[in-house]
């Protein structure tokens, strides 16, 4: 949810030229350091569909992770800067406050005096509460009641004999042939599904190989029913 975030902010950025906010990153753990926060700098046109936005935001945050010192978008044109934005999910059960429970919670973005629009998004038990800011110092904060689960993801399977062909109903191969089997990946992020590099095959029955595509090649080594089965793991940590 933190690409959709920043991804809102540089949407309803005015103009069509490419806008920048910052964003804090919590960067790779090293042997120095093992809580490094940096803000960078994260890039895109205010045109551009917002699915497509938070698709490219998500990108850039991952790459910023690895990298060290300020993260400045590798295009040669300028951006123009318009603030700051970022999501925390603090907690997902409720605290109490001299007996009584915390019903909202309000942060204010930790925007500069020139900045045009910042945003603070925080995930407190089952809501989210969104606080902008503007140029003139008014904000505004509005809090929504959401459901938060994990994306879904799938992955199905076409046997095809080693001519191509699909094999529709249940399959049979004589022992020792080689079948063909093709693993589709659907998911419901907002980011491309995993490649089919990801892919991790295993085989009943038999001998299964892939060279990194989504088709991998089932051997048939003894007679009664094999099985095959691929797993996948994408970047939410959601497997199918």
């Amino acid at each position: 949810m933190n690409e959709m975030t920043v991804a809102s902010v540089l949407r309803v950025a005015a103009g069509s030229d490419p806008v920048q906010v910052r964003v804090p990153v919590l960067r790779r753990r090293t042997e120095e350091s093992r809580n490094r926060i940096s803000d960078v700098l994260i890039r895109s046109i205010p045109t551009h569909p917002v699915a497509d936005v938070a698709v490219d935001v998500r990108r850039q945050l991952e790459a910023a992770k690895e990298e060290a010192g300020a993260v400045r978008p590798a295009e040669d044109s300028p951006a123009r800067e318009i603030g700051y934005a970022t999501l925390v999910p603090w907690l997902s059960r409720p605290r109490y406050l001299n007996g009584a429970r915390v019903e909202d919670l309000i942060v204010l973005p930790a925007a500069l005096p020139d900045d045009e629009l910042s945003m603070f998004a925080i995930l407190y038990t089952d809501k989210i509460t969104v606080t902008a800011t503007d140029s003139a110092g008014l904000s505004t904060t509005k809090t929504l009641h959401v459901t938060v689960a994990p994306p879904t993801l799938a992955v199905t399977l076409q046997v095809r004999t080693i001519a191509g062909d699909l094999v529709k109903g249940q399959p049979t191969f004589a022992v020792g042939a080689t079948a063909l089997v093709d693993a589709v990946i659907t998911g419901s992020a907002l980011q491309n599904a995993p490649p089919c590099s990801a892919l991790q095959w295993t085989a009943t029955g038999g001998t299964v190989a892939s060279d990194g595509t989504c088709r991998a090649r089932l051997k048939l080594t003894a007679t009664g029913t094999a099985s095959v089965t691929a797993t996948i793991t994408d970047s939410y940590q959601t497997t199918a």
